[in-house]
C-alpha cells in the first residue's frame, strides 16, 4: 500500500537516482583521490588541484549557470523582476567594498588580511548553509507531495537536518583546522584582529540603523541579515581571544550533538503520543531516505582525514547533481517548444542540451577560470584579496537568486510547474 500511495517529485526511479542516491558521487570523488594518491602515488597537491578544478568546471559552475536559465535568460521573468535581478548584482561588490573600507581607514595590510580571512571563512560557511538549504527544499517538496502538513514534525525535520549537518561541520574539523587561503598562513598580530572586530561592530550598528530607512524598505531584511552576520563574526573573534578556535568549535559541536540527540528523542516521544499520524509520516519514506542519506554522508565525509578542498568537492557534487536535475525538470515542464516569444532564450536552453552545456562551460571560462587564476597566480596580497572577494560574488549571487526562485510557499506558478 505504501508503494502505491507514496508520491515522488518526479518518479521513484528518477528521485532515487538524482535526488537521493546521487550522494554516491561524493564517495566517487573521494575514492578517485585515494586511487590517484595511494595506488598511483601521484603528488597529493596536484591531485587536489586537478579534482577540485574538474568538479568546479563541470559540476559547480554549470549548476550556477543553470540558475540564470530561469531568471536573467527567462524573458518573461526578467521583465517582471528586472529591478530585483539588477539589484542582486550588488553582491559582487560586498566583499571588495568591505576590504577597501578597512584599508582606507587603517591603511594597514594586516587589518585587510584579517578582514579577508573573516570574509573568506564566511563564504565557506554560507556555501555550506546553501547546501543544507537545498536539501531542506527537497524535504519540503516531499512533505508537500505526500500531504505531510503537521507543523511540529516540520520543525523536527528541520532540527534533524540542522543539527545533523552542523555537528560534523564543526566537530570533524576542530582538531585539524586547515588553511583555506594563503592569508591564513600569515603571522598577524592580535591588535589587528581587535581593530577589525571593533570596525565590524560599528559597521553592523550603522547597517542596522540604515535598515529602518523607508527608502531601503525593499532590502531591509538583507541589510539586517548582513548586520547580524557582522556581529556574529565580531563575537567569534572575541571568543577566540579567550579560547582557541579548536576549543570553540569543539564546544559548538557538543551543543549540536546534544541538540541532535534531544531532537531524535522528542520526535520519538511525539510519534508515540500521536500514533494516528505514524502511518502518514512513515508513508513519506522518500523524505526519510533523503534525511538519512544527507546526515550519514556528511557525518562520514567530514570526519575523514581529507584536504578541505576534496571535502568541498565531494560534498557539493551531491548538491550539484540534485540541482541540475530539479532545474532540468522545472525547465522541461515550463519552457515548451513554440513559446520562445514568451520566455526567450530559456526555451532554447531547455530544449537543446548541447547548447546549455556549451553556454554553461563558456560561463565557467569567464568566471571560474579567472577565479582560480587570481588565487594561484596573483602574488600581490591586496590585489589577491580584492579579486578573490569579488569572485565570491559568483557564488553569493547564485545563493541569493536561489533563495528567491525556489520558495514553494504561496508560489502557485512554481507549485504548478513542479506538479505539487
Amino acid at each position: 500500500m505504501n508503494a502505491v500511495t507514496t508520491k515522488w517529485i518526479i518518479s521513484k526511479r528518477e528521485d532515487l537516482l538524482w535526488f537521493i542516491f546521487s550522494s554516491a558521487a561524493c564517495f566517487i570523488v573521494i575514492i578517485t583521490y585515494y586511487l590517484l594518491t595511494e595506488c598511483f602515488a601521484l603528488d597529493k597537491n596536484l591531485c587536489i588541484i586537478a579534482i577540485y578544478f574538474v568538479w568546479a568546471i563541470f559540476f559547480d559552475g554549470t549548476h550556477a549557470f543553470a540558475t540564470y536559465t530561469r531568471t536573467f535568460l527567462d524573458k518573461e521573468y526578467y521583465q517582471e523582476n528586472k529591478y530585483l535581478l539588477l539589484q542582486s548584482l550588488v553582491v559582487f561588490l560586498v566583499g571588495p567594498l568591505f576590504l577597501l573600507s578597512i584599508y582606507f581607514i587603517n591603511n594597514n595590510l594586516n587589518e585587510v588580511s584579517v578582514a579577508f580571512i573573516i570574509f573568506n571563512r564566511f563564504g565557506l560557511c554560507f556555501a555550506y548553509y546553501h547546501l543544507i538549504r537545498q536539501h531542506w527544499g527537497f524535504v519540503v517538496l516531499y512533505r508537500n507531495k505526500n500531504d505531510e502538513i503537521d507543523d511540529i514534525t516540520r520543525k523536527l525535520d528541520g532540527l534533524l537536518l540542522t543539527f545533523g549537518s552542523i555537528y560534523p561541520f564543526v566537530h570533524g574539523q576542530h582538531h585539524r583546522i586547515e588553511p583555506m587561503h594563503i592569508s591564513e598562513t600569515l603571522t598577524i598580530p592580535m591588535e589587528a584582529w581587535i581593530n577589525v572586530s571593533a570596525y565590524i561592530v560599528v559597521l553592523a550598528l550603522v547597517l542596522f540603523l540604515f535598515s529602518f530607512s523607508d527608502k531601503l524598505q525593499s532590502v531591509r531584511s538583507n541589510i539586517r541579515a548582513i548586520a547580524y552576520i557582522a556581529l556574529t563574526a565580531s563575537m567569534v573573534i572575541k571568543l577566540v581571544q579567550y579560547f582557541t578556535l579548536s576549543q570553540l568549535l569543539q564546544f559548538v559541536s557538543i551543543i549540536c550533538l546534544i541538540g541532535l540527540i534531544i531532537t531524535i528523542i522528542t520526535y520519538a516521544i511525539f510519534l508515540f503520543k500521536k500514533r494516528e499520524i505514524i502511518y502518514q509520516i512513515a508513508n513519506n519514506y522518500p523524505k526519510w531516505l533523503l534525511l538519512f542519506t544527507v546526515i550519514f554522508s556528511y557525518n562520514l565525509i567530514l570526519h575523514l582525514p581529507l584536504s578541505l578542498y576534496i571535502i568541498i568537492a565531494s560534498l557539493t557534487i551531491f548538491h550539484n547533481i540534485q540541482y541540475h536535475k530539479i532545474i532540468n525538470y522545472y525547465n522541461g515542464n515550463k519552457y515548451k517548444s513554440g513559446e520562445k516569444e514568451r520566455f526567450g532564450f530559456a526555451v532554447t536552453l531547455a530544449q537543446k542540451m548541447t547548447i546549455f552545456i556549451t553556454m554553461a562551460l563558456a560561463f565557467n571560462l569567464i568566471s571560474y577560470v579567472p577565479r582560480f587564476a587570481s588565487n594561484f597566480l596573483i602574488t600581490n596580497e591586496f590585489i589577491n584579496y580584492i579579486l578573490s572577494s569579488f569572485f565570491w560574488g559568483i557564488a553569493f549571487h547564485h545563493y541569493y537568486l536561489d533563495s528567491i526562485i525556489w520558495k514553494v510557499k504561496n508560489n502557485v506558478q512554481l507549485s504548478s510547474v513542479l506538479k505539487i
